[in-house]
């Protein structure tokens, strides 16, 4: 059985919990980064949900469209008015181009929603990257400072300070 004094029993427990903050940061990271992935496949889906969208509500207007220039033609047929000319003609044509300005509009919409969800799931992307990083750098960051606190006390368990004490004080360049 190891026997350790109080010095090396609290190096020990130094660099135990510089380990469990490593890991934990780590863990937040790792769970970060899967979680901006999440959230970017969320705007992936939600963009092709947008575009189908706005695929079914283009072929509903067609069909309302379709409709009611046929309802134009049989009401102006029946009454023996020539539909391809005056005022049939008109009306027909502006219910073409209302028609076509919306779909020109929701187009329009379904671009910028496609856009803006693309940019959601860039910063996504990016947030998880980030919370990775900053993670892994708080694990460099715990276990360094456990480290270099113990080489600077001496207190490396089972063995002697590896520093040179003379080394930590200042030498006499910037006051």
């Amino acid at each position: 059985m190891v026997d350790f004094g109080i010095g090396e029993t609290l190096a020990i427990l130094s660099i135990a919990s510089a380990v469990a903050g490593a890991t934990t940061s780590i863990v937040s990271g790792v769970q970060a980064h899967k979680q901006g992935q999440i959230q970017a496949q969320q705007a992936d889906l939600q963009a092709q949900a947008d575009k189908t969208q706005a695929a079914v509500n283009n072929v509903q207007r067609q069909k309302q469209l379709a409709a009611v220039l046929g309802t134009q033609a049989a009401m102006f047929g029946s009454a023996g008015i020539d539909i391809g000319s005056g005022t049939p003609g008109v009306i027909g044509q502006a219910s073409f181009d209302n028609a076509q300005r919306q779909a020109g509009q929701e187009k329009l919409f379904t671009d910028v929603s496609v856009g803006v969800l693309g940019l959601q799931k860039q910063d996504s992307l990016l947030a998880g990257n980030y919370g990775m990083v900053t993670g892994f750098t708080g694990a460099a960051s715990s276990l360094l400072k456990a480290g270099t606190g113990m080489a600077q006390t001496g207190s490396i368990p089972g063995g002697k300070s590896m520093i040179d004490p003379s080394m930590l004080k200042p030498s006499g360049g910037l006051a």
